[in-house]
């Protein structure tokens, strides 16, 4: 292995092609995210990699989400506010769409009788 494919922030990036690098993106956690820009400003320096980043990149919606299983997630859910399940409703729609996780999230909306209302109808 060489030094520069050891410091990869993914096996074989080096060799992926500048689509494939932004077809990737959306299945990495927020960690993995960070370490791509981090490597990228130093190697390739590709703006249209960062603007997929700067539009995926944000705050977990709970502490180690990324890493987290859905039955993890559910029971979080359970103890978490309301501004809590309206961060990972919105991650979990853009991201993962795990359908057991947004339907938990409105289960508890229906039972706090908490109206859910999409930031983009808010724009």
């Amino acid at each position: 292995m060489t030094t520069a494919s050891a410091n990869e922030p993914v096996s074989g990036y080096d060799s992926l092609k500048t689509k494939e690098v932004i077809a990737s993106l959306s299945s990495r956690s927020q960690v993995e995210l960070a370490e791509i820009e981090r490597y990228e400003r130093t190697h390739q320096d590709r703006l249209t990699v960062f603007d997929k980043l700067r539009w995926l990149r944000q705050d977990e919606p709970l502490p180690g989400y990324d890493a987290l299983s859905s039955q993890e997630v559910q029971a979080a859910l359970e103890a978490a506010d309301v501004e809590a399940i309206k961060r990972v409703r919105g991650y979990e729609r853009k991201f993962r769409a795990r359908r057991e996780i947004l339907e938990e999230v409105d289960r508890l909306h229906r039972e706090r009788r908490l109206p859910l209302v999409s930031r983009d109808a808010q724009r």
